[in-house]
């Protein structure tokens, strides 16, 4: 079901105004991947949500915000005014919530999709406008620079479509909503090899790698062993069974 957008146009000749809001790494090596693409006009960029909210109580003359990266929820009075949007890595409406990389990496799955949304009054329920498949082979670090790509592509091609958004709302039957992944959940019990095939445990271990707090294992003294990186290889590559058995 497509929905219409209510959205501030200016009179930009058809080029959005956009607000950029993020922090972390990806977020801004992705701005300036969609800055060069050159289909909209960055009017600014906020990585302090108390900076935004000065920002946008002087009423800019903006069309669109960009949520990537971000850790706190936008102001209703300010979803409801402009065309915000979201940047989400996973086929929304699955995945929802919080660590979506990491929880399809550990449930096992290889590709997704990264989903663009509309902002609503809950997290990551608002009508989709574009997803595009991307890669969740390799460790963190690729993974990343697949979002980044798969995200401006998407956030270019959306930007070039403005004002003309048909979003689609998200089917909530189909949803789910996961937690995000606290430090503790990354130590591995001493049994994981008697409880988990090594394809599993490889997943685990890759989704764990920096920036996240990475997989560990403790011994009785409170020791620490860390895995910052990993790496898997079958005995007959490109016949791996089902289960991730050697």
């Amino acid at each position: 079901m497509r929905t219409s957008t209510n959205m501030n146009i200016s009179s930009n000749n058809g080029t959005p105004r956009v607000v950029w809001c993020g922090y972390r790494g990806w977020s801004l090596r992705l701005l300036e991947l969609t800055r060069k693409g050159g289909s909209a006009k960055i009017i600014a960029c906020f990585s302090d949500p108390f900076d935004f909210a000065d920002y946008m109580n002087t009423m800019p003359n903006i069309d669109v915000i960009v949520i990537a990266g971000w850790s706190w929820k936008v102001p209703e009075p300010i979803v409801k005014r402009y065309a915000c949007i979201g940047l989400h890595p996973s086929d929304l409406p699955k995945y929802r919530g919080g660590s979506p990389l990491q929880h399809q990496i550990i449930d096992g799955l290889t590709e997704t999709q990264c989903s663009l949304f509309m902002l609503s009054h809950e997290f990551d329920e608002g009508p989709v406008l574009a997803k595009e498949s991307m890669s969740l082979a390799g460790n963190m670090n690729d993974i990343f620079d697949e979002l980044i790509r798969v995200g401006a592509k998407l956030l270019n091609r959306s930007f070039l479509d403005w004002p003309n958004w048909r979003p689609e709302k998200q089917d909530n039957a189909a949803g789910f909503i996961r937690k995000r992944r606290k430090p503790e959940e990354s130590r591995l019990e001493s049994n994981i090899f008697q409880t988990h095939s090594l394809q599993d445990i490889y997943n685990i271990i890759r989704a764990l790698g920096d920036p996240y707090p990475n997989a560990y294992i403790e011994d009785k003294k409170g020791n620490r062993m860390m895995f910052k990186e990993v790496e898997f290889i079958p005995v007959n590559p490109g016949k791996l069974s089902k289960e991730g058995e050697l």
